[in-house]
């Protein structure tokens, strides 16, 4: 989002993991396809936001756009997560170095 509206942000987007065993760069070909499921997410909440004050938009209409936007929604996320899952086996097989992704060694934690 800063890079569309800021005339100061721009380039490759860089993302860095930070965990107790060190830090490391998250490749560019992984950064860009997360920008794009974060562009397309995005786009489609931007649309969805114009639709709800729209009175011209029929309710069976808006349903249908609120419906699309939850398949995308869930398509981006089983996207994002069969990609981990690929990434991390793939690197638990062939990456002596790795000691995983922190969603894999990190249990959610409740308060």
């Amino acid at each position: 989002m800063a890079k569309n509206t800021s005339d100061y942000v721009g380039g490759d987007t860089q993302l860095i993991v930070v965990t107790d065993a060190g830090m490391e760069a998250v490749d560019q070909e992984q950064v860009d396809m997360l920008e794009e499921r974060v562009e397309a997410f995005n786009n489609a909440l931007a649309k969805l936001v114009l639709d709800l004050p729209d009175t011209s938009i029929l309710q069976s209409e808006f349903l249908a756009s609120l419906k699309k936007f939850q398949k995308l929604v869930m398509q981006v996320r089983d996207s994002y997560l069969g990609h981990l899952v690929g990434r991390s086996l793939y690197r638990a097989f062939y990456d002596k170095e790795w000691k995983g992704d922190i969603p894999s060694r990190h249990s959610r934690r409740t308060h």
